[in-house]
């Protein structure tokens, strides 16, 4: 089973490699359901997604999650302190919610490249709606990535398309 979920990683990670262009050192948003979990677990983050990307990763934790976290200190005792050895990014926007904010540092078409590392089903069911975006989430005891989504195959799927298209010299010299 492990050889199998390898090679479907690895199927998926070069998807986004070779169609996003995604690069070494992925950046991986995560959020607080996510960490939690991967508190009660006892993951190290990085680690643990360096080892499921099989690449090195560059976790990114925006102030908003932070402050997410930091309310929920007292249910979680020590959440903050293993978050806060990571870099904390501040929003560019005033607080708002974790779900929004992770939606805004991803956009409409995610040109920063980031993967999104999280456990809540409704933000992976907006972010599965933008191409290009891989979700990262424990599914008992492992770390998964998401299959595909219909809109980021539909995008690879205009981009070969566009590829058979003739270019603009090339239509040109079919005209004349």
């Amino acid at each position: 089973m492990g050889r199998r979920k390898n090679k479907w990683f690895k199927k998926t990670i070069n998807f986004y490699r070779y169609v996003f262009k995604f690069e070494s050192p992925f950046k991986v948003i995560i959020d607080g359901n996510f960490v939690a979990i991967a508190l009660k677990k006892k993951f190290d983050l990085k680690e643990a997604l360096s080892k499921a990307l099989d690449e090195n990763v560059h976790i990114v934790i925006p102030s908003c999650v932070f402050r997410e976290l930091q309310s929920i200190e007292d249910k979680i005792p020590g959440i903050t302190q293993i978050i806060s050895q990571y870099k904390i990014e501040e929003c560019k926007h005033n607080t708002m919610e974790p779900v929004n904010c992770i939606r805004s540092y991803i956009g409409k078409r995610n040109m920063d490249k980031y993967f999104v590392a999280t456990q809540d089903k409704f933000l992976r069911s907006m972010l599965r709606k933008i191409p290009g975006v891989p979700l990262i989430f424990f599914d008992q005891n492992m770390i998964l990535i998401d299959k595909l989504s219909g809109a980021s195959l539909e995008a690879s799927e205009r981009r070969e398309g566009l590829k058979e298209d003739p270019q603009k010299k090339e239509k040109k010299i079919l005209e004349e």
